[in-house]
């Protein structure tokens, strides 16, 4: 008899959470007389056609008690009331990030998390209630295929600025400064614009959704030389870029990967400053320039492309956060500590 495994998403819009995810299910996948494989979720809805879940809508399946299957393996963290009662869970962290949010929880209930980096591992132990967490360094899945630039403006002549909004929870997300008038118009003088936010700024179910941003992303959209893009797998887009505009994202962590020159646009200057210790959300900023104020936003961007003084610090930090990086065999490593936990 298969074994009954819950890929638990709980909103298919999550599709960072499904990025994350897709390189292990894939591994199970490969093995499915071994392994019934079930894309969890509260309701598949209009999501599931999303081209990010191409080849996968298959495994969608309405959310049903956890404790009817034999693993949970969730990017998410399990709230009470969904945390099953008896079968072990997995946790696949869906990314890198200096905010504390998922490092505080109390994963003392999970029977093995799959860090990134050591860097995650010394976050997660640092508080009281995961120290006794079982883990296993596997990598980010994610690289363990070098991503293929994504092609989206018709003449190529300029050099691509990716902009990376974070989630607006916590005030760690630069968009509103970003969309400040002018903003935009001094950085497509320059640049062709790719703007990748996270997917929750679209997600109306969310807190801190503003309709009033997700209508100034559609109109930007429309423009000739800018592009909005929604997918849980920014990889082809940073592939495709030259220098990234950043926060306080994970998306920082995955940009260190091509080691290109990074600007980060500070979301609060009275709040945020950089850090060379691990606590602060803003260790990243290590990494690349900070800019205080967005109407100088193009002017840094062109002198960090033009004068890149992080390559060093990118590959130090990138190191501790990320194993192995560029060796590839995460997700193998990932399907063996799975398989351990189903005692395969």
């Amino acid at each position: 008899m298969s074994r009954r495994i819950a890929w638990y998403l709980r909103d298919a819009r999550n599709l960072h959470y499904f990025a994350a995810m897709r390189p292990y299910l894939e591994q199970f996948a490969a093995n499915n007389h071994r392994y019934s494989n079930h894309l969890v979720v509260s309701s598949p809805s209009q999501a599931m056609e999303h081209e990010d879940y191409q080849g996968f809508a298959h495994f969608f399946a309405v959310s049903e008690n956890l404790d009817d299957f034999d693993l949970v393996v969730t990017p998410s963290w399990l709230r009470p009331d969904e945390h099953p009662a008896s079968t072990p869970v997995v946790q696949i962290f869906h990314g890198i990030s200096d905010k504390p949010f998922t490092v505080e929880r109390d994963f003392s209930r999970y029977a093995m998390a799959l860090c990134i980096g050591q860097r995650q591992v010394d976050r997660l132990h640092a508080h009281p209630q995961n120290r006794a967490l079982a883990h296993k360094l596997v990598g980010y899945a994610k690289f363990d295929r070098p991503p293929e630039p994504l092609s989206l403006f018709s003449q190529q002549t300029r050099p691509v600025l990716i902009y990376v909004p974070t989630w607006r929870k916590g005030g760690f997300s630069s968009i509103e400064r970003f969309l400040e008038p002018g903003v935009v118009d001094s950085l497509v003088e320059h640049f062709d614009l790719l703007i990748k936010p996270h997917p929750n700024i679209f997600n109306p179910n969310r807190p801190h959704y503003d309709r009033n941003i997700v209508d100034q992303l559609t109109a930007l959209n429309a423009r000739k030389t800018v592009s909005v893009v929604q997918t849980g797998n920014i990889l082809p887009c940073f592939a495709a870029a030259a220098v990234c505009v950043a926060d306080i994202s994970s998306a920082g962590y995955e940009w260190l990967w091509f080691n290109r020159p990074i600007v980060f646009l500070n979301p609060d200057p009275e709040q945020f400053v950089t850090s060379d210790s691990a606590p602060p959300p803003t260790l990243l900023w290590q990494a690349g320039d900070i800019c205080n104020d967005p109407q100088t936003l193009a002017a840094t961007a062109i002198n960090a492309l033009g004068c890149d003084r992080y390559a060093v610090k990118r590959e130090q930090l990138l190191a501790y956060n990320m194993h192995l990086p560029h060796s590839g065999g995460a997700a193998v490593r990932g399907a063996e500590a799975i398989r351990k936990v189903l005692n395969d």
